[in-house]
């Protein structure tokens, strides 16, 4: 099939929920906004990205996050073995931060092209347990970890001139590493989406055409949520994944271990 334009990758949130609470959490967890309008997330997702099919739109990679995506494993299994169905969607991706190994079931991990843990402590055990699960339980599955070390701060009211917002989105990381989908829309920056900054995303409906979503993708203007813009400013950097003293990571990766090493 001849497509109209490819999305390099595309991100989409099936809840908001997490077992963390990471200080500076680019998702504003534990106030991340709901990413759909309705209460049928799968199905108010499914149909934007049906849109994108229409218009011929290529997806390389769909990953599919939370919030903790495995802590709804229903909604997980129905968005991965859904989603995998659409023929302009040529890998899905889960990301996780591999605390609730329960969430991911077998079906879900037959639906998926790729599996990526986010790894707060760096601990031996954990990532060997988890390369012992995937072997065993779903060798198609690619397996990749990202150790977060630092993270660049995200949160705080600030603001900037537009020519400087400018600068901002011309050198976007965010804006080259991915589209959004959040709301039945289309986003540029996921920050925009998870700000709950609707204005700035594109509306997909019935009428949206090819046109009008890579007018959108590829404009020259930057965004308004560019002049607020935390980590553009570089402000600092802050731990990835520290928690406050009522969380555990260390004791959540010792009952995921458990159970890895229970399936393999």
């Amino acid at each position: 099939m001849s497509y109209s334009y490819t999305i390099r990758e595309l991100e989409l949130s099936i809840n908001s929920v997490c077992n963390l609470r990471c200080r500076e959490c680019g998702f504003f967890t534990p106030n991340q906004p709901k990413a759909s309008m309705t209460d049928d997330i799968i199905g108010e997702h499914l149909n934007s990205l049906k849109i994108l099919e229409k218009e011929k739109i290529e997806i390389l990679s769909l990953a599919i996050l939370g919030g903790e995506p495995t802590l709804t494993s229903l909604y997980l299994e129905k968005a991965a073995c859904t989603f995998s169905k659409l023929g302009n969607i040529k890998n899905i991706e889960v990301v996780s931060n591999g605390l609730y190994p329960q969430g991911l079931t077998l079906n879900t991990l037959k639906s998926i092209n790729k599996l990526s843990i986010s790894v707060y402590i760096k601990d031996e055990v954990f990532i060997y347990a988890w390369k012992n699960f995937v072997i065993k339980n779903a060798p198609n599955v690619k397996l990749e970890f990202r150790i977060e070390k630092l993270w660049d701060k995200t949160t705080g009211n600030y603001f900037v001139p537009k020519d400087r917002a400018q600068t901002f989105y011309k050198e976007c990381w965010y804006k080259m590493h991915c589209a959004t989908l959040e709301r039945s829309r289309l986003f540029i920056c996921s920050r925009a989406a998870k700000m709950q900054n609707d204005f700035d995303g594109l509306l997909l409906t019935d009428n949206t055409k090819s046109s009008d979503i890579i007018n959108y993708l590829t404009r020259d203007e930057c965004l308004s949520s560019c002049q607020t813009c935390v980590p553009s400013m570089k402000l600092g950097k802050v731990q990835g994944g520290h928690q406050p003293n009522t969380i555990s990571i260390q004791a959540m990766m010792n009952t995921a271990i458990d159970y890895l090493n229970s399936y393999s």
